[in-house]
Parts: C-alpha cells; sequence; structure tokens
C-alpha cells in the first residue's frame, strides 16, 4: 500500500493535465483487489458534476448515463455535503438500479474533493464488485488518492490562471499606445513595448540592453534618480523630464511608474514635448495671463524675488483701495502697512523650500475683508529650475472667522453654565483624594508585611484594595480634568507640533497593547502635513484616549485604522475600529462624562469611563470639533476636526 502511494504522489506531483494524469493513476488504482471501476467528477456551482475521466470496464449504456448529473441530483447533493460515503448501489443508482450491471455491484464509493476552505471542486467516484465490499485499508488508500488529486486540481487552476493573467497583461502592454518600460531593481529594462521604441527611436533590442538613465540627458540624471528611489519605497511616482531621442533630440517624457514586485517596476511614458511648449508659450503671453488672472473671483498677486508686486487682479485693487496702486510696491507696505516682511511670511517661505506654502493673514483695520487664507506657489525658470518669483492666491474667509468667533462665545456660554456644576465636582473630588491616599498608603504597609506577614488570600484581597483605590483615584484625577476645562480654569500651552510625529510616539507606546489583542493598526497619512499651532500634551492624551479606546473594541484579530487630511482650514484626524459598533439612540450620550454605552455584547470601555469626555473637551478647547458615526456589527468611525490657527 505504501509503495503505491508513493508511486501516486510522485505521478501526480509531476502531471501537467489532469485528464492524462488520471487515465495514468487508474492503473494503479485497479490493482487493488477490491476496486474495480474509478471515475473523477469536477463539481460547477449551478451546473452539477461533469465526468472528467474513468478507468476499468463500463458499458456504453451505463457511462452514457454517468457523464453528468444536474446539481438537484441525489449523487450531486451527496457531493455538495460534503462528507465521505461508501454505500450499496441502490442507494444511488435511480433508474438504473434495474440494469444487470448494477445489480452486480456490491460498493459504490464517493469521496469529495475540497478546497482548504471547505468548498467541494471535485468528486473521486470508485465501484466494487467484490462480495466482501471495499476494504478499511483500501478507503484509507483511496481517501489519500483523492486528497492528492486535490492538489492537482488546485495547482492546474492556478498555473492556467497565471497564464491568462500574463498573456493578458503581455497583450496589454504590447498594443497599448503609450510607451511602456519594464525595469528591474537596478533600473535596467527586462522589457519595452512598441510605443517605447517608436517614442525613442531605438530598436526593441537596443533598448533591453540599456538602464534607464541612460536616455536622460545628465541635468536631469538626480532627479530621475531620486524618482527611481520613490517608487522603490512607496510603490507610485509620477514625475515629468526631459529624454533624449536616439537621432539626438530633446524631449519632454511624463512618467507614471508603479512598483509590481521587489524586482520589477512598471513605468508608462508619454511625450509630452508639444504641451510643455504649449505651455511655455502661454506662460510668456501678458494677453493670457491677464485672462486668467481677472477671471479669478479670488485674489491674485504676482510677485517676483525681491518681494517687488509685479501684477494684481482687480479683486486685491478692491480689498487693499487704500494703497492703491499696488503694482511696484513691496508686499508688505502694499498689504500690511509694514516697512519689513512678515516673520511668519509665507511668500518668503515659498521661495525658500520651493513648495506650496499658507497662512492665514488679517487684512487692512478699514477693509471690508478683514481675514484672508493666502497661498503661495512658487514661480520657476522651466529650463535652470531657479525660482523667480511667487504668485498668491487670497481667499477672503472674513465670513468664516466670524463664525469661529460666534462659536468660540456659543462655547464660552455653555461652559458658564455647567461651572457651578463642575466646581461642585471639583470640591467632592479634592475630599475624596485624601483618605483613598490613606487606604492606598496602608495597602501598601500591609503588603510590605510591616504589621505582620499575610496569608494569600489575604494579600489578594489587600492588592483587589489597592487597585481599586487607584483606579477611583485616577476617576478623580479626570473629574478635575474636566471640571477645570468646563470652569474655564484650563490654559493652553500653543507650540507648533507635527502631529504625525504625535502619532508615531503614541502607535510605539501602544504597540504592546495591541499586540497583545492580536489587533493591526494601520495608518493613511499624507505625505506632508505642516506643524500646527496645538497644545503638544493635550491633543496627545485626546489621539491616545481615542485610539486605545478603538483598540479595546477591535476583536482579535482586526484591525484599527487611522487617517489624516489636511485642508485650507483644518486637520482631519478619523480612527475607524473594527468593532460591533454602538447603537443609534447612544450616539448622543457617548461623549457625556460619567456614562457608560453598553454594546450589544456588553462589552465595557478599557480605560476610565471620562477618556472619551476628556478627549472631547481638549478638542473643543482647540475650537475643533468631534463626531462618530457607527452602526452595530460596523465598528466605530472617530473623527475630529482642529482648526490649523487655535481659536
Amino acid at each position: 500500500m505504501l509503495a503505491l502511494q508513493r508511486d501516486i504522489a510522485i505521478e501526480l506531483g509531476a502531471s501537467s493535465n489532469l485528464e492524462t494524469a488520471f487515465h495514468s493513476l487508474s492503473k494503479h488504482i485497479l490493482s487493488l483487489e477490491d476496486i474495480d471501476v474509478t471515475a473523477i467528477y469536477l463539481r460547477s456551482k449551478n451546473e452539477g458534476s461533469n465526468l472528467i475521466a474513468y478507468g476499468g470496464d463500463v458499458p456504453e449504456d451505463i457511462l452514457k448515463n454517468i457523464q453528468h448529473y444536474p446539481a438537484d441530483s441525489l449523487q450531486a447533493k451527496i457531493v455538495e455535503e460534503g462528507k465521505i460515503r461508501y454505500m450499496p448501489p441502490e442507494e444511488i443508482a435511480g433508474t438504473l438500479q434495474d440494469k444487470q450491471y448494477f445489480k452486480e455491484m456490491k460498493t459504490i464509493g464517493i469521496i469529495p474533493i475540497k478546497k482548504e476552505d471547505g468548498e467541494v471542486i471535485a468528486s473521486f467516484v470508485v465501484f466494487s464488485f467484490t462480495q466482501e465490499g471495499i476494504a478499511e485499508d483500501t478507503k484509507i488508500v483511496l481517501e489519500s488518492i483523492a486528497s492528492q488529486i486535490g492538489n492537482l486540481i488546485l495547482r492546474l487552476s492556478s498555473e492556467n490562471t497565471l497564464k491568462k493573467s500574463e498573456s493578458k497583461f503581455k497583450n496589454y502592454i504590447n498594443n497599448a499606445p503609450d510607451g511602456i518600460f519594464v525595469a528591474d531593481e537596478n533600473g535596467n529594462y527586462i522589457e519595452v513595448n512598441t510605443a517605447a521604441c517608436e517614442t525613442t527611436g531605438y530598436s526593441q533590442e537596443e533598448l533591453l540592453s540599456m538602464n534607464l538613465i541612460y536616455l536622460i540627458p545628465p541635468e536631469d540624471h538626480e532627479k530621475v534618480t531620486e524618482a527611481f528611489r520613490t517608487v522603490v519605497k512607496k510603490g507610485f511616482v509620477d514625475a515629468e523630464f526631459h529624454f533624449i531621442k536616439k537621432d539626438g533630440s530633446r524631449r519632454w517624457w511624463r512618467v507614471t511608474s508603479t512598483k509590481l514586485s521587489d524586482t520589477r517596476y512598471l513605468g508608462f511614458t508619454k511625450d509630452t514635448t508639444e504641451s510643455k511648449l504649449m505651455e511655455e508659450e502661454l506662460i510668456e503671453s501678458k494677453l493670457f495671463l491677464n485672462s486668467i488672472i481677472e477671471s479669478i473671483n479670488d485674489g491674485v498677486s504676482i510677485l517676483d524675488a525681491d518681494l517687488n508686486i509685479i501684477r494684481v487682479n482687480n479683486t486685491m485693487n478692491k480689498w487693499f483701495a487704500r494703497n492703491t496702486p499696488l503694482e511696484g510696491k513691496k508686499c508688505y507696505e502694499a498689504y500690511h502697512d509694514r516697512d519689513s516682511p512678515c516673520k511668519t511670511c509665507p511668500i518668503m517661505r515659498c521661495m525658500e523650500t520651493g513648495e506650496t506654502e499658507r497662512n492665514i493673514v488679517q487684512g487692512l483695520p478699514d477693509s471690508e475683508a478683514q481675514w484672508f487664507e493666502l497661498l503661495g506657489y512658487p514661480l520657476k525658470d522651466p529650463t535652470t529650475g531657479e525660482i523667480t518669483g511667487v504668485v498668491e492666491f487670497v481667499n477672503d474667509i472674513t465670513d468664516h472667522k466670524l463664525a469661529e468667533e460666534e462659536l468660540a462665545e456659543a462655547r464660552l456660554h455653555a461652559r458658564e453654565v455647567s461651572k457651578t456644576n463642575s466646581e461642585l465636582k471639583v470640591n467632592l473630588s479634592r475630599e475624596l483624594r485624601t483618605p483613598l491616599g490613606n487606604i492606598i498608603g496602608f495597602s501598601q504597609i500591609f503588603q510590605n508585611d510591616i504589621y505582620g506577614k499575610l496569608n494569600p488570600k489575604q494579600q489578594k484581597h489587600i492588592q483587589g484594595i489597592q487597585k481599586s483605590a487607584e483606579q477611583l483615584m485616577g476617576l478623580i484625577d479626570d473629574i478635575l480634568e474636566i471640571s477645570d476645562v468646563e470652569a474655564g480654569k484650563m490654559e493652553l500651552n500653543i507650540e507648533m507640533v507635527s502631529i504625525p510625529g504625535l502619532l508615531n510616539e503614541i502607535l510605539k507606546f501602544l504597540k504592546p497593547f495591541a499586540e497583545d489583542r492580536n489587533v493591526e493598526i494601520t495608518t493613511d497619512i499624507p505625505e506632508y502635513l505642516p506643524e500646527i499651532s496645538v497644545d503638544k500634551v493635550k491633543i496627545k492624551q485626546a489621539i491616545y484616549n481615542l485610539i486605545i479606546n478603538a483598540i479595546h473594541f477591535t476583536p482579535e484579530g482586526r484591525d484599527v485604522h487611522i487617517s489624516m487630511e489636511y485642508s485650507s482650514y483644518d486637520l482631519r484626524f478619523e480612527v475607524n475600529d473594527s468593532g460591533i459598533g454602538i447603537s443609534p439612540s447612544h450616539l448622543e450620550e457617548l461623549f457625556r462624562p460619567f456614562k457608560e454605552i453598553y454594546s450589544e455584547s456588553g462589552m465595557k470601555p478599557h480605560d476610565s469611563i471620562l477618556s472619551l469626555s476628556l478627549a472631547k473637551e481638549y478638542i473643543e478647547l482647540h475650537g475643533g470639533e468631534i463626531e462618530v458615526e457607527s452602526e452595530p456589527g460596523a465598528g466605530n468611525s472617530y473623527i475630529f476636526t482642529i482648526p490649523i490657527q487655535p481659536i
């Protein structure tokens, strides 16, 4: 038996065709004394089972009737059930049971073949005419063979899928209208399409002997090298630079590249020379420039490298009418009535970094527009890359700022209403701290055996007393913190803070807790987020409370997802758990102090019942807002926004 199983395993492992493999396999199976016929059926969910191959002596009239079993047939239902069955033929033969062939048969064996997830994909069937039926040893061998047949089916299916995918991919590459290059981890081309050859003027053989840097002029080498590093590290890059054709002509390329694997990188190239030339001509055209800036409802101001105003639109002239004409003046003179640049000038930062910069600035005292959002974009020489000036886009956000002030006043009024209640909580809490401190101290004394050694039961109870007292002390601290906020006594220590950096500190601290619960934390953070003005300690505590709450409510093996978005006015922070969610009727009470919101499963918050309340208070102190989106069974999403500049 062992030799037979070994031979079958070797033969199936080397096979590349199911039908051929089974015909060869039948010879081995039929060598078993109690097996006379063997067959294999492939199962389709909606169409039943189809005979693929068989071995042994089966009359033509019988063979014709067992080629296919419909999905609603008894045979198909037995296979779908997924259980191994050895039975007399009359249980399954149906209309064929009167045939002499089935009258002489003693046993039919049906062995379902399954995938790892339990789905039945085929069945292995044997007939026995032996009076004693199929021996137990033979059944073990048959079931082992069925498992090997299943492995072969899955392997061949996977190989066929891969071949089809590769064929489709190559067909797409060869027929794509844009140039497509595939490079290895060293930047050497290993595959190119026809369009790539036509774009560069090189043959396929010539390109496959090149490195990606060979087509690039020296002044763009560093830019291309950095772009390749980016796609290796981050998996995607979109860049534009020069390339040189075989005839020596210099062209522009727009390259979008993605990482296929650690050794394969796919690049789509498009010759953008004509559009680049057109773009440069349009920029040089004063008529085009005038039509653009005057069609923009927001203010537009173009400055040279020395902060001199060289062009403005009518909107800027309207807002700063007192200082017209604006052109020819320094920006800080015309827009701020200053004799020197502003300390936080975004225009100077823009020229220093070469990146878009943003700031919120005040208008002139007698102007209708009192607050502006300013965005500065660098103007670069297309040949040298040198920054030659800045274009400013200015948006009137006076209404938005007034709305923020009204909202702040409303919040202040609400805090005053709860001030008396908060002061009462503070007094009660402080009166409790002294006896709790005594309880904790005496618990420690007892545990140190100062008044005699305690037995294990006593030790356990003393430890329980101390732990409960410490938890109560923590709750009192939270009460005091919330009371200070509600009473208007809480002050913010504002400083410039990197929120992604703060998040990294929190995740590093929470990593062991998440790993203990087998919860994965994933993030989606923009590549660039500027520092913002916040109270570092309070924002860090708010984010920590939201994340640890999410970890606690996320089942084992699931994930917590954290994302951030940055807009002109605020920072948006979102924490999603994969838990069981909260009933809509409880959402309004979620952030209320001393309210425990129980889910359908009865789970309770991991930490203090005030952790979410504290998070809300700290966020609102910064002029922000927090909300939760949830439904039972779908998890929770905690979302807060805070202004870029605090109210």
